[in-house]
């Protein structure tokens, strides 16, 4: 029975973990340029070093560094929603009910050209 034990699912290595040196150089990059986010920070540091990491790896080291500043987001409201009172009895019921009236505008064969003189 004691082959049928589950096993741990974690990996035993990450062969594209970041080094000790690209995290710390990531982070003074962005200490040294507070206002810039994870894809400028990334630039730079390919730049300076001729590789970088991903967009999101960055990001996540940044992150958890405590350099990204997470915007709130708003609470979902149910009452901006319109409520129709109205249900149908018969199909397109509630297309004509707001429905006022229709133009049906002549179409024109001839092309007149206006100017000021007459």
């Amino acid at each position: 029975m004691a082959g049928l034990v589950d096993r741990s699912r974690r990996p035993r290595n990450s062969p594209g973990k970041l080094s000790e040196d690209e995290v710390c150089g990531l982070i003074r990059l962005k200490q040294a340029h507070p206002n810039w986010g994870p894809y400028k920070i990334q630039q730079l540091y390919e730049e300076n070093n001729g590789t970088a990491p991903s967009d999101s790896s960055v990001k996540r080291v940044l992150d958890k560094a405590g350099y990204v500043k997470h915007s709130r987001r708003r609470a979902k409201r149910d009452n901006e929603r319109i409520v129709n009172p109205i249900t149908p009895e018969k199909p397109n019921q509630l297309l004509d009910s707001g429905f006022q009236r229709l133009v049906v505008y002549p179409i024109q064969t001839e092309v007149r050209a206006f100017n000021r003189e007459g």
